[in-house]
């Protein structure tokens, strides 16, 4: 029996940098720290995390740069995601808590 993924995040990360494939790689990789910082278990054997660079190559930037204001952003994303959602399927949200 194949495992379930039920904990999958997906992550999309667009920037205007001038970015080679394996740069963008790379700022994926770095990014997907965020994920560590915002969400409690992660990178659990249920997960099919995936992040997704995208780069329109119109300004100069270095990676590691665009890397950390990247993890950044996707730390506050998962966060005002989590804070802005609401009730569904029998799930308590955040925002009904208090």
């Amino acid at each position: 029996m194949p495992l379930q993924r039920t904990n999958t995040t997906i992550s999309c990360i667009v920037t205007n940098a001038r970015l080679t494939k394996a740069q963008a790689t790379k700022v994926a990789q770095m990014a997907a720290d965020a994920y560590a910082h915002a969400i409690r278990p992660t990178h659990t054997t249920n997960d099919g995390d995936a992040i997704f660079v995208m780069a329109t190559n119109q300004v100069d930037a270095m990676p590691d740069v665009v890397a950390t204001l990247a993890t950044r952003a996707l730390e506050r994303a998962i966060a005002d995601a989590a804070l802005r959602a609401r009730t569904a399927y029998g799930y308590v949200a955040a925002c009904d808590l208090g």
